[in-house]
């Protein structure tokens, strides 16, 4: 069944998609709820399959594919949160940042933030840090009223991330210059 489903998402035809898109998008959606954690992982799949394959078909129902997607990165089984973690990447290089961004925007909690870069665990320091050098790299000085609480030495490692950030990225964009000019 899971070739027949991965199989069915990379054809291109249009008329069963035109008619039982919508259908199997809701289905597969509701699935992630089942009590099997491998049909929840195998749920995710076929929707990373879907939005690879078929990614225009997506556009009306990004929002919730996007919420139902983060709400499986809290599955207790790791599988399904490979899965999810793997739908969710291909769910942000398919879907429009302005979609992205309308729906995250909303759940996205700077306060909180802010307080884990203070946890005592250095995974969720960490990850507060990538975080929020990611909504700077997003929003830029939007954010800084927010950071301004931030102690001395929190800032300057935020800061540190900030221009490694900024590096990295004008070190790819010259890196994809100099080969598209070769």
């Amino acid at each position: 069944m899971e070739r027949s489903l991965l199989k069915t998402t990379r054809e291109d035809n249009i008329g069963v998609w035109e008619e039982h898109f919508k259908t199997i998008l809701l289905l597969l959606l509701e699935t992630l709820g089942d009590k099997d954690h491998l049909i929840r992982a195998l749920a995710l799949r076929v929707l990373r399959e879907i939005l690879q394959n078929q990614p225009a078909r997506l556009k009306n129902y990004a929002e919730l594919t996007i919420m139902k997607t983060l709400e499986a990165h809290k599955d207790s089984h790791k599988e399904v949160i490979r899965a999810a973690e793997e739908a969710a990447s291909t769910l942000a290089s398919s879907i429009h940042p302005e979609q992205c961004i309308k729906v995250l925007c909303p759940i996205i909690q700077i306060a909180e933030l802010l307080q884990d870069f203070n946890y005592m665990e250095t995974s969720v320091r960490k990850a507060s840090v990538f975080c929020l050098v990611a909504i700077y790299s997003a929003i830029g000085e939007e954010l800084k009223p927010h950071i301004a609480q931030c102690t001395g030495s929190k800032m300057k490692l935020l800061d540190l991330y900030l221009k490694r950030a900024e590096t990295t990225n004008s070190n790819s964009t010259s890196s994809s210059n100099v080969s598209m000019h070769s």
